[in-house]
């Protein structure tokens, strides 16, 4: 029984989603927002869970604090709108889990159809204790390294900047989509 030869590695560098240095570069910040989400996704939950006793998820996690960002009350367009969000579905899950917990109400705003999103007194405690908490774990873990809160602004700009071109791009994506579907109707229609 004959065995196929072992391939080798290449001596040629492997260029997948690295092309030129610019796309390396990218690549590298894409792998750097995954693990960072990974971390942050384990992070904001866990920490919630220390300073409260409740268990929420990540998303659950983000909409409370939204909530409390934008000032205590928000709608949910807003909500979308403020976390760049687009599945309606998964926002109301967690706004009907919190609703259950006691940690958000909704009340109708001065619009008919309008609905707003209220942290309640028990939600206020629950962020404050979080705040605090944080501060002292994480803030104080990032003043441990010299120039890293202009780090942190540079890359809250190039985060938000990146987040523009990435939905630019799935516009872009999007657009292709429709075009190629348009062209293979018109090939089976024989034009």
């Amino acid at each position: 029984m004959k065995s196929e030869p072992a391939t080798t590695a290449s001596t040629e560098p492997d260029r997948y989603l690295a092309q030129d240095d610019l796309a390396a570069t990218l690549t590298r910040l894409e792998m750097a927002m995954i693990r960072s989400t990974a971390a942050f996704s384990r992070w904001a939950p866990e920490l919630h869970k220390l300073v409260t006793g409740d268990q929420l998820g990540m998303q659950d996690t983000a909409v409370l604090h939204c909530i409390r960002l934008r000032g205590g009350s928000t709608t949910l367009a807003e909500m979308m709108m403020f976390l760049n969000r687009h599945d309606l579905a998964s926002i109301q899950y967690s706004l009907r889990k919190l609703e259950r917990s006691g940690l958000v109400r909704k009340a109708k705003g001065p619009q008919r159809r309008e609905i707003y999103y209220s942290i309640t007194d028990r939600a206020r405690e629950h962020t404050e204790l979080y705040a605090a908490r944080r501060y002292e774990i994480l803030i104080e873990l990032c003043r441990e390294v010299t120039g890293l809160e202009t780090s942190i602004a540079s890359a809250a700009a190039v985060l938000e900047r990146l987040t523009g071109i990435y939905d630019q791009a799935i516009q872009t994506v999007l657009n292709q989509s429709v075009l190629s579907a348009s062209h293979r109707r018109r090939g089976s229609n024989g034009s």
